[in-house]
């Protein structure tokens, strides 16, 4: 037909099995370099993120994932306290984030938008930063957005 298509076998990221429904293979398009997705009759074509669209989504920790924190041990200057997000499987797996970051995902509820949460845990010039770091841990899949309920 002339039309240039690229057909992959294993729909998936680098961290997640195939895509089993069309909303998996809208998140992988969107935490990938896909150009375009096709389901079904739709294609569909990325729009560039803006804080006001991601900022109005719901995070979570998936539920394989945990949000840890650990006081440092050693010397005064080593002392300190680090946050991360480890895996519960039996391999170590540890992602550092920050303490901002850290406070707003341990207080999401599933229906409080990720603005409402910043504009109440993280002081005004932080707050673009840690929303970057949430879209960032996103695309890398240790924690999940989703549209707010209405």
């Amino acid at each position: 037909t002339g039309t240039h298509v690229l057909l992959s076998t294993s729909f998936n990221n680098n961290v997640e099995p195939i895509v089993e429904s069309a909303w998996d293979a809208v998140e992988c398009f969107l935490t990938t370099g896909i150009d375009r997705l096709v389901i079904g009759d739709h294609i569909i074509e990325r729009l560039p993120f803006t804080s006001a669209a991601l900022g109005g989504c719901v995070a979570a920790v998936p539920p394989h994932l945990t949000l840890n924190s650990r006081i440092g041990r050693g010397s005064e200057r080593v002392r300190g306290t680090s946050y991360y997000i480890a895996t519960t499987a039996k391999y170590a797996f540890e992602q550092p984030i920050s303490a901002n970051a850290f406070e707003v995902m341990a207080r999401c509820d599933g229906d409080t938008s990720l603005h409402t949460l910043l504009d109440a845990l993280v002081p005004s010039p932080s707050r673009t930063v840690v929303l970057e770091e949430i879209r960032e841990l996103w695309s890398s899949r240790l924690v999940t957005l989703r549209p707010r309920r209405r």
